[in-house]
């Protein structure tokens, strides 16, 4: 039975090298990850597992934390934390296209920017994106994570953030893993408040963007957010 699997194994990999990973089903490339974790178990089976219990679902997969992985599963933690592993490298290559001077002067640039930060995340984040005078990012900062609602954000952090980067806007970007890009009426009433609070310091908001499910909405590409200077009564 090990010959078997060695032989099975041997033959995988080759395929992989001589001919690249497009024929290859996504249960078959778990499979493969998991040679290097489970030396001597036929890992077909558990591929199929694993991905079952996401769904069958890449990104949910490797997005997840190892220890819940590990849980989910009932795999090792060596293994868990290969799979993770795949979706951090994934997130920083994502990121690493954008220059160290990126400029958001368009929606959808700010908004495949906020795909880059956010889109693999699986608890609710919020990023406060800093911007100079010609809109290029100064700094990326995630003020809060883990969050059930942008209510219990304190307007105060963001304020705070945008004063300790010297920005002249911001953009804030946040993620619904797994829901609805549509904006709450939360979401609304925390953009109203972040907009009178940085217009009281003469900071631009730019745009607050939602990501999820491998999508963005824009605030300002959608006319949801006001102008500087206009009523807000929400």
């Amino acid at each position: 039975m090990a010959g078997e699997h060695n032989g099975h194994r041997s033959r995988m990999k080759r395929k992989y090298i001589e001919h690249g990973a497009e024929s290859f089903e996504n249960h078959e490339l778990i499979e493969m990850l998991l040679y290097y974790a489970y030396p001597r178990v036929d890992t077909n089976p558990m591929a199929h597992r694993v991905l079952d219990e996401f769904g069958g679902s890449l990104t949910a997969l490797t997005s997840e934390r190892p220890d819940k992985i590990a849980e989910i599963c009932g795999i090792s933690e060596n293994a868990a934390v290969l799979l993770s592993l795949v979706g951090e490298i994934n997130s920083r290559m994502a990121f690493e296209k954008w220059s160290a001077k990126v400029v958001l002067d368009k929606p959808h640039i700010a908004g495949e920017y906020a795909l880059s930060l956010l889109d693999n995340s699986p608890v609710e984040q919020l990023y406060v994106i800093c911007l100079n005078s010609t809109l290029a990012v100064i700094k990326t900062v995630c003020i809060a994570e883990g969050l059930a609602d942008a209510a219990f954000v304190d307007i105060r952090k963001v304020v705070s953030t945008a004063l300790k980067y010297n920005a002249s806007g911001i953009i804030l970007a946040h993620n619904h893993p797994g829901g609805s890009l549509k904006p709450s009426f939360n979401d609304i009433k925390f953009t109203g408040e972040c907009l009178r609070a940085l217009n009281a310091i003469k900071i631009e908001l730019n745009d607050h963007i939602i990501v999820a499910n491998g999508e963005y909405l824009s605030f300002s590409g959608e006319h949801i957010l006001r102008k500087k200077g206009e009523d807000d009564n929400e």
